[in-house]
C-alpha cells in the first residue's frame, strides 16, 4: 500500500474508531487539532526537485462538550511563490534551495505552523526526446568531468559530462546491439575495457581500439585486472584458465591444475597479481554447496572451503574478501554477508554463519563495495548505501534517490566523494509507470552519506 493511501486509510480508521466510541451528545465527543506539518520521502532520505513531495497536517483528538465532529480548513504555502487549499497536498519544487512551508488553520481562530526544509537540485540528467536510457558504466575524463556509457534502445553511446553535472556532448558507439558487459573498468592509459563474450576497447573519444573474441562461457562471472601493462581474467574451461591481454592485446591463456571440480562449475573468478587466483564454485544442483578455492596459478592451493549457500558474489578488500552468499530457497533470494581474511580465514563477528550482526541486509545485491580506511562502503539496489565498521555494524544506510532507480555504477571522484550512476524510471505515488526507464541519474555523496549539490 502506497504511503499516500496509507495516510487517507489511517486517518479514515482513526475518524471511524473515534465516532463509533462516542454517542450523539456525548461530551467526550472528537474533533481534530493540528500539531505540525508531516513530510513524506517516500523511501528516500532526502528531497529532490522534480520529485513529488506529499504534505500533511500532524493530527491529534481533541474531545469537546457539544459532541461535534469537525475537520478544520486548511491552506499550505511552499515558499516558492504557490499555493494550495487542500487539507493534504502534493507538490513538486523546480528548483534547489531551502523552502519554508507554511500551513495555516482556520477552525475560527487561525493558527500558523511552519517548516525548513532543503530541496537538492534533480539528480536526473537532460533525457533524450524519444528512447529510454539504461545507465551502464561511470568513468572520469582527463578533463575532470565525467563520461557515462550507456544504452538507447538497442544503441550503445557514450556521453560526457563535466564536473559539475552538465551534458557537453554524446557519441553513438560501433558496438553490436544488446551487449551486456559483465566486467568494465578504465586502464591505466584512460581506455574503457569491457568483457562479454568479447574484449572491447574504446578511447575517451569513443572509438573502438580492439574488438576480440574471447568467448568466455556463460557460467562465470570475469572480471577484468590490470597488471603490468596486461590484463588478466579467469575462465572456465575444464577447470580455470587464467587469460592475459597484453599491450597490444595477444592472448595467453594458462590452464590452472587442480581446478576442476566434480559436479562443481566456476561461477566467480578472480586474478590476484602476480601470481594468485581466488576461485568460486557452486554446485550443478543449486541447493547443494558452493566451493571457494585459493592459490596460484601454478596450481598450489592456499586454502578451500566449502559453503552451505550458493557464493554469488566476491568483494576484494584490503584486508580480505567480503562474499555474498545467496539463500535461494527463498523466494525473493536473501543473502548474507561474509567476510573472509587473505588466509581464507572467516571473520566470526562479521555474520558469519549467520550469527553476526548484519544477517540478511540488504536484500538487494550489491553493485560496488570499497574498502577505505577500515571501513567497508556497500552500494546496491534501488540508488542505496550504506556505512560498515570493519566487524560488520552499519554506521548508515541511506536511499539517495526516488524509489524506483536503479543503480548501475559507482566511482570515487577527484574530491574524494562517491559518484553514483543509476537509471531513473517514472512513478506516481509509490507505484512505477512503467517497465521502460526515462533517463540516467547521478548524485554525489560524501563519506558521511551527505548529497553534495
Amino acid at each position: 500500500m502506497s504511503y499516500y493511501r496509507y495516510r487517507y486509510t489511517t486517518i479514515f480508521y482513526f475518524l471511524i474508531t473515534l465516532i463509533l466510541g462516542c454517542s450523539e451528545g456525548d461530551e467526550s465527543a472528537p474533533y481534530l487539532r493540528v500539531t505540525g506539518i508531516q513530510i513524506d520521502k517516500l523511501e528516500t532520505h532526502y528531497l529532490f526537485a522534480s520529485q513529488p513531495i506529499y504534505f500533511s497536517p500532524a493530527l491529534l483528538p481533541i474531545f469537546t462538550p457539544d459532541g461535534k465532529f469537525s475537520v478544520p480548513a486548511g491552506k499550505w504555502t511552499f515558499g516558492d511563490g504557490t499555493e494550495s487549499a487542500e487539507f493534504t497536498s502534493t507538490h513538486t519544487f523546480a528548483e534547489g534551495g531551502s523552502y519554508t512551508i507554511q500551513l495555516t488553520i482556520d477552525d475560527g481562530e487561525k493558527h500558523y505552523f511552519d517548516t525548513t526544509i532543503i530541496i537538492h537540485p534533480s539528480p536526473i540528467l537532460q533525457r533524450e526526446a524519444e528512447a529510454s536510457e539504461m545507465g551502464k558504466f561511470l568513468f572520469h575524463n582527463q578533463n575532470g568531468g565525467y563520461q557515462v556509457l550507456y544504452s538507447q534502445g538497442e544503441a550503445w553511446k557514450l556521453q560526457t559530462i563535466s564536473g559539475d553535472k552538465k551534458i557537453l556532448n554524446r557519441k553513438t558507439l560501433v558496438l553490436e546491439a544488446s551487449k551486456d558487459f559483465s566486467s568494465m573498468m578504465v586502464t591505466n592509459n584512460g581506455n574503457l575495457v569491457g568483457l562479454d563474450k568479447n574484449f572491447w576497447e574504446i578511447d575517451m573519444d569513443g572509438n573502438v581500439l580492439h574488438n576480440l573474441s574471447v568467448n568466455p562461457p556463460n557460467s562465470i562471472t570475469p572480471h577484468l585486472t590490470e597488471y603490468n601493462d596486461g590484463l588478466y581474467f579467469i575462465r572456465d574451461d575444464d577447470g580455470a584458465k587464467v587469460v592475459n591481454l597484453d599491450s597490444d592485446r595477444n592472448a595467453t591463456t594458462i590452464s590452472v591444475p587442480g581446478t576442476t571440480k566434480t559436479e562443481f562449475e566456476i561461477v566467480n573468478g578472480q586474478f590476484e597479481p602476480p601470481d594468485k587466483i581466488r576461485l568460486c564454485y557452486k554446485h550443478q544442483n543449486p541447493s547443494h554447496s558452493s566451493i571457494v578455492w585459493h592459490g596460484t596459478i601454478t596450481g598450489e592451493k592456499i586454502s578451500e572451503d566449502y559453503n552451505d549457500y550458493l557464493l554469488y558474489r566476491s568483494f576484494n578488500l584490503t584486508d580480505g574478501y567480503l562474499d555474498i552468499m545467496m539463500l535461494e530457497e527463498y523466494s525473493p533470494p536473501d543473502y548474507n554477508y561474509y567476510k573472509f581474511s587473505h588466509q581464507g580465514e572467516s571473520v566470526p563477528t562479521f555474520g558469519h554463519g549467520g550469527l553476526g550482526p548484519y544477517k540478511n541486509l540488504p536484500d538487494e545485491l550489491p553493485i560496488e563495495v570499497f574498502n577505505i580506511d577500515g571501513f567497508i562502503y556497500v552500494f546496491y539496489g534501488n540508488m542505496k548505501g550504506m556505512k560498515l565498521d570493519s566487524n560488520g555494524y552499519r554506521i548508515w544506510e541511506k536511499n539517495f534517490t526516488f524509489p524506483f532507480d536503479r543503480l548501475s555504477s559507482v566511482i570515487i571522484n577527484n574530491k574524494q566523494n562517491f559518484v553514483l550512476l543509476g537509471t531513473h524510471y517514472q512513478y506516481s505515488n509509490d507505484q512505477v509507470l512503467s517497465d521502460e526507464p526515462t533517463d540516467l541519474i547521478t548524485v554525489e555523496i560524501d563519506k558521511d552519506a551527505n548529497i553534495v549539490d
